[in-house]
């Protein structure tokens, strides 16, 4: 019980306090997420039938099947996750290998799809953490140990906050 508590207290509070720091960033870029009434609206809708669409996946396949996905679409969140958690921390350690835009690649996609160029870029820090977060996955996948299993989901639960 009081590790639950330890937990939710150390998740709450550095989830939090790195809020704040992007809070401040926001302020400084003028930037904002807005959300619409229609976003408001279609909130529910689209939770119902992502709800709706599990339900009928549980009942017509293969549950081992369904929870396979499950299992590597989670792992996919928490390994992303761990890997802006891993960033955050290593960034002010080793400024050299986090340096801004040093690796830049332009993907076009169809019109259709999406007019404007997708611009990707990164750096070896964030390449350096991506890795060993794919590796702190794959043994999550592998032997489902809870320890593993808490790095993750704290991980993802400091990044929503």
């Amino acid at each position: 019980m009081a590790q639950m508590f330890l937990y939710t207290f150390i998740t709450i509070y550095i989830g939090s306090h790195d809020s704040l720091k992007q809070l401040e960033i926001d302020d400084k870029t003028k930037k904002s997420d807005n959300i619409t009434a229609y976003d408001a609206m279609m909130f529910p809708v689209i939770g119902s039938a992502a709800l709706l669409t599990l339900y009928f996946a549980y009942k017509f396949l293969d549950p081992f099947y369904v929870n396979l996905l499950l299992t590597l679409y989670l792992t996919l969140a928490g390994v992303f996750s761990l890997q802006g958690v891993f960033t955050t921390i290593l960034e002010p350690v080793f400024p050299n290998f986090f340096k801004k835009d040093e690796y830049v690649k332009t993907f076009k996609l169809p019109n259709f799809i999406y007019k404007e160029p997708i611009v990707f870029n990164t750096n070896k820090g964030e390449i350096v953490c991506l890795i060993l977060s794919f590796a702190i996955g794959l043994r999550w996948i592998f032997y489902k140990d809870f320890i593993t299993h808490n790095v993750l989901a704290v991980s993802f639960c400091f990044q929503v906050i």
